[in-house]
């Protein structure tokens, strides 16, 4: 029987401190009218296992798209509505996580068509 790793030792093991997470996570995860002390503050009440989660959204965008906007930007190209701008600018409201989920969503339509 094999031990699993605590939320709380996998924070410690890849970040050092629920701080550092929180630092490394926020940019990628604040809306562009949100003010960063407050996500901080609302991130370090949140738990380990969901920062962690987040900190895996965030990687996935940063290293896949490059940023929150080019995400939203690949996404309204593959419903294509890129030159809708009230869509792309609905789209560059939503978060992170949620904008992931939606370009998963419509890659997996366009694999089974």
């Amino acid at each position: 029987m094999s031990v699993q790793e605590t939320p709380l030792a996998a924070v410690k093991r890849l970040y050092g401190s629920k701080d550092k997470l929180v630092d490394s996570i926020s940019a990628t995860l604040r809306n562009g009218d949100e003010d960063e002390g407050e996500l901080k503050q609302r991130l370090l009440s949140a738990s380990n296992k969901k920062l962690l989660r987040l900190a895996e959204v965030a990687k996935t965008v940063t290293d896949k798209y490059g940023s929150k906007d080019k995400l939203a930007d690949a996404i309204a190209t593959q419903v294509g509505k890129a030159k809708d701008a009230d869509f792309v600018t609905k789209l560059k409201s939503y978060s992170a996580p949620r904008l992931l989920d939606m370009v998963r969503s419509s890659e997996k339509k366009a694999s089974s068509k």
